[in-house]
């Protein structure tokens, strides 16, 4: 998130309408808000915490709304524009506002909250939506990582660590890893399959492998029985089937003869028809064509005749027409001869309103233009004044400037005067750092000597040497007692040893003498025991001996920094004293007055660089207005020439008509010269339109009378050949007549029978069809019936004999399929009682591994154990400024209960608590955790820039840490990172050059800078 904008009112002690310009601000990378205490520095974030959550750091908004509000103000109203996403590109307006009632001045109405998003250059409302939707972070991790109030700094740090987990899973999204939930819900419905399986089971009941097996191999006794009963059935099927074929063809050959006897009394009825056929075929391929020609020639003969009738009348209406117009226009002709005269008058009189009306513009241009040259002549005046006074300005500041040093001179001395503090406060206790670490080397050295000498330990036998010796020893007793062992297990055994027989362990015929003597094992052991206890007491000697070696080296090496630390503090002192020394000054307290001298000359310096940085606004704002009433000036002198050039232009036109007609309108008005005007113009516009209509109507009356004469023309001449065509149309008719000798008897048939010509036709095909069917069909089945010997006693008795052998089969084939649905459901219950048990095995072993990961996840101990590796990265990130800031002696880590610790290289490197840190070194802790924080989000969100506000907190420090965290924080800009700081610092207030200040009026309440 980057600020751009911040409108408030009425919070706080913020009376009247304050704006924040952020843009200058965030691109100086750095600035500052200083001001006294009680100005109202801090209410500046504070009301941008309001505007984005409606919630206020000092109070509880809904107890104490009074409090918050201004005293005298009736609203409160807070604006905040940002910028948020890659390179901040999409823009947002955060807006709170409260209100008292008006009948009640001490309570308030419902405050408003609202937000808005750019788009183009108008505010679009969103609706249900949060800062935290928009920024991805809530209001509490917001004053813990960007917007950090006073008190707020060092919380993180101090955070629990189930809280800091919590925060950093809002953070950085680590609800995926918060898997107890899923996991105990998987493990429920895992417990429910479980359940469901079981109670399968219970209903699948007692099946096995041996029952299934008899059921099979009856199954497949039956199957071969039933074989051999389907073989005799479709025997007699066969036999069968041939019998009915036979007797099929002997019915067919009685029914077709008696079908033949039909047709032979259908065939005379038949030849009638097929005669009436032809003689249709006749007419309508030859007669009915050409006397539907004949009748159609004659029907658009008729017509055409009346289509000329009616044109020839039509010819006349319009000569009638014609002669009537041309009288009409000759008239019209005569009107239009005058129409160029009255034109040019009408442009004369035209041109003369024209005059008449340049006449006034030029007055009034005129006047503008006197006016525009009486203020350019103010704004001269004045201007000489503003110079004036912005000369002594520039003088005054330039002597201020000469009275004190450069402002890097200046930062010099005060961190030369903090250096010499510093070094005064520091120097004894380096010295008696130093006598520790000496007295703790030699303690050292002498337990390492106790140790060599305890085990003769020298340049040439070392502690391998004597680990190894040791080491033999104890094996070589160690193997003695286990050979004792061994004889003493054996002994058991000796009762089973005969000379000359073998032996029933290894076979062995020699017996060597068993016998064992309690009295050794006690001497045996006792020197085994010794043997691995000096093993034992030189492995934790030596262990111990490095452990001195170790810190002895690093105490050195301390010793040997903080000597080299001690001379580095001789020198720098002595540097400080000699820098100071070119002030005039050679005590501390000296140069601190004179520190004082040249900060209230930089406070002066800085109110005199104020005053004359406004001056230079109103400098600027002059020469605009002056600038912007010059170019006024011009443009009203330009106009006045315009319109005197046009006037002089009409005037000389005017002049050159030759009849001087415009000279009689000098004494009319305006309102008579436009009458005359629109009277001529509308004579001129009737005359022009009527003659256009007569002409365009004349012309349409040629136009049609020409089309009328060609249509007459081409009509008769269409008449008289289709007149032809008619004729001899009739000749061919009769000709066909005389050539098929078609009588009225034939023409009297067709008539007759045109309606039912298709199934007549139908009927003939049909018939002559069917003749050729039966007659074939009788030829082919002849041979057959004469020969066959089977009667229907005999084909009754095939088909009773293989109904009995199919009801037969059908009777087994049932008790065959109950046989094999038993065999099927057994196998079915054994396949799905296998199938169900080894999902219940899967299932109880998923069980057994989500009940693992369960007790992983409960207490949110996932997140937990995640949210460790982001906070290793962040003691990460933050060592980089954390280290350089303490100059390396200091070092943030996590325990095991994640808390933080620190590592202090200047007592040994030991760990100590992050609470035994003193104010200065929490306040550098904490803002390097923050900086990494906010980092961290900033890469989240994939941000250009990131935003870090920080109230207060540099108290703390002391004058060199105060340089240093300053350099760290300047160095921000190289990252991107836009920093504001609250603060009454004094030295702050030197180093940074862009900022705001705030100040307090009795009256008018916190006034911004």
């Amino acid at each position: 998130m980057i600020p751009l904008r911040l409108e408030l009112e009425g919070i706080y002690s913020y009376k009247e309408r304050q704006i924040v310009d952020f843009t200058s601000l965030t691109d100086a990378g750095l600035f500052g808000i200083f001001g006294p205490v009680g100005s109202g520095k801090s209410t500046i974030p504070e009301s941008i915490m309001l505007a984005l959550y409606g919630d206020p750091e000092r109070m509880s908004l809904q107890n104490n709304r009074a409090s918050l509000m201004h005293l005298t103000s009736e609203k409160l109203h807070v604006e905040f524009d940002f910028g948020v996403g890659l390179n901040n590109e999409r823009i947002f307006k955060a807006v709170f506002s409260l209100k008292r009632k008006k009948r009640n001045f001490e309570e308030f109405e419902r405050p408003d909250h609202d937000f808005y998003e750019k788009k183009g250059n108008s505010w679009e409302a969103l609706v249900n939506v949060t800062a935290e939707d928009i920024l991805g972070i809530r209001a509490e991790d917001m004053r813990r990582t960007m917007i950090i109030p006073q008190g707020k700094f060092k919380e993180f740090i101090e955070l629990g660590a189930s809280n800091r987990a919590e925060m950093l899973q809002k953070l950085f999204g680590l609800d995926a890893f918060d898997l107890y939930d899923q996991t105990r819900a998987i493990r429920i419905e895992l417990k429910d399959q479980m359940n469901v399986i079981s109670g399968e089971l219970l209903g699948i009941g007692e099946v096995d492998e041996a029952i299934a097996e008899i059921k099979r191999n009856a199954v497949s006794a039956q199957i071969r029985v039933g074989e051999q009963m389907n073989q005799q059935s479709d025997t007699l099927s066969l036999q069968l089937k041939d019998a009915e074929k036979e007797w099929e063809h002997v019915k067919e050959y009685l029914l077709l003869t008696e079908q033949l006897a039909e047709l032979k009394e259908r065939k005379s009825i038949i030849a009638e028809q097929n005669e009436f056929i032809y003689l249709y075929d006749v007419y309508i391929k030859n007669l009915k064509p050409l006397e539907d020609r004949a009748k159609e020639l004659k029907s658009r003969l008729d017509k055409l005749k009346e289509s000329i009738a009616e044109s020839k009348a039509k010819r006349e209406r319009c000569n009638e027409s014609r002669n009537e117009l041309q009288p009409e226009l000759e008239k019209l002709l005569l009107r239009e001869e005058s129409i160029p005269q009255k034109e040019d008058r009408i442009h004369q009189l035209k041109r003369l309103r024209e005059r008449y009306a340049l006449k006034d513009i030029l007055d009034n241009r005129n006047s503008e233009k006197d006016a525009w040259m009486e203020k350019f002549c103010q704004f001269t005046e004045a201007g000489e004044v503003l110079l004036k006074e912005g000369e002594s300005l520039d003088l005054k500041r330039k002597q201020l400037k000469s009275s004190i040093p450069e402002r890097k001179v200046l930062m010099q001395f005060g961190q030369s005067i903090q250096s010499l503090e510093s070094i005064e406060s520091s120097s004894s206790s380096l010295d008696q750092r130093i006598s520790k670490l000496e007295k703790e080397i030699i303690s050292l050295r002498s337990s390492v000597s106790e140790v060599e000498k305890k085990w003769a330990l020298n340049e040439s036998r070392d502690g391998n040497v004597v680990l190894k010796e040791l080491q033999d020893h104890a094996d070589y007793q160690a193997k003695l007692y286990d050979q004792w062992k061994e004889k003493r297990h054996l002994q058991q055994y000796g009762h089973l040893l005969h000379d000359g027989e073998p032996c029933p362990l290894c076979g062995s015929v020699e017996h060597p003498d068993p016998f064992i003597h309690e009295s050794e094992e006690y001497p045996l052991f006792e020197a085994y025991e010794n043997a691995q206890r000096r093993l034992i007491d030189f492995s934790n000697d030596r262990s111990e001996m490095e452990r001195f070696l170790t810190s002895m080296k690093e105490k050195e090496q301390n010793l040997i920094a903080e000597k080299q630390l001690l001379q580095e503090t001789a020198e720098g002192k002595a540097l400080a004293i000699s820098f100071i020394k070119t002030f005039g000054v050679t005590t501390i307290q000296e140069a601190k007055e004179k520190l004082k001298v040249f900060s209230e000359v930089a406070d002066s310096l800085m109110s005199l660089e104020t005053t004359t940085s406004g001056h230079r606004q109103k400098e600027i704002q002059w020469r605009i207005n002056q600038e912007a009433c010059r170019k006024e000036l011009e443009i009203a002198e330009k106009a006045c020439v315009e319109v005197q050039t046009k006037w002089n232009s009409i005037e000389e036109e005017l002049n050159k008509n030759e009849d001087d007609f415009w000279k009689s309108y000098l004494d009319k008005s305006d309102e008579e010269i436009s009458k005359d005007i629109a009277v001529v113009e509308r004579f001129i516009l009737d005359t022009k339109m009527k003659s256009v209509e007569v002409k365009k109507r004349l012309d349409a009356l040629n136009s049609e009378l020409s089309g009328l004469d060609l249509l007459i023309l081409e009509s008769e001449k269409n008449f008289n050949e289709l007149e032809i065509e008619r004729r001899d149309c009739e000749d061919s008719l009769e000709k066909v007549q005389v050539q098929y000798q078609w009588t009225s008897t034939a023409q009297e048939k067709v008539s007759r029978f045109i309606g039912d010509i298709d199934s007549l036709r139908k009927s003939s095909n049909d018939f002559a069809i069917e003749w050729s069917n039966v007659t074939k069909r009788l030829d082919e089945l002849k041979g057959i019936s004469t020969t066959s010997r089977l009667t229907i006693e005999i084909l009754e008795e095939l088909r009773t004999r293989e109904a009995k052998a199919k009801a037969d089969f059908q009777i087994f084939s049932e008790s065959l399929g109950k046989l094999k649905a038993e065999l099927e459901a057994i196998e079915s219950a054994l396949k799905r009682k296998l199938e169900k048990e080894k999902e219940l095995d899967d299932l109880q072993l998923r069980d057994d591994r989500f009940s693992q990961l369960e007790k992983l996840f409960k207490g949110k101990g996932f997140v937990k154990f995640i949210s460790g590796f982001y906070l290793e990265e962040l003691c990460r990130a933050a060592n980089k400024r954390f280290m350089a800031l303490t100059r390396n002696r200091l070092r943030i880590e996590l325990n095991d209960d994640l808390e933080f610790m620190v590592r202090d290289y200047l007592n040994g490197g030991k760990t100590r608590k992050m609470s035994t840190l003193s104010g200065g070194q929490t306040f550098q802790a904490s803002l390097c955790l923050a900086l990494a924080l906010s980092e961290r989000l900033k890469s989240i969100h994939q941000s250009g820039r990131s935003f870090f506000f920080l109230d207060e907190g540099f108290g703390s420090l002391d004058r060199e840490s105060l340089a240093m965290v300053f350099e760290s924080l300047k160095s921000l800009r190289k990252e991107n990172r836009v920093v504001g700081i609250i603060s009454h610092v004094e030295e702050l207030k030197q180093e940074i050059e862009v900022g705001l200040r705030i100040e307090l009026d009795v009256e008018r309440g916190s006034l911004i800078k």
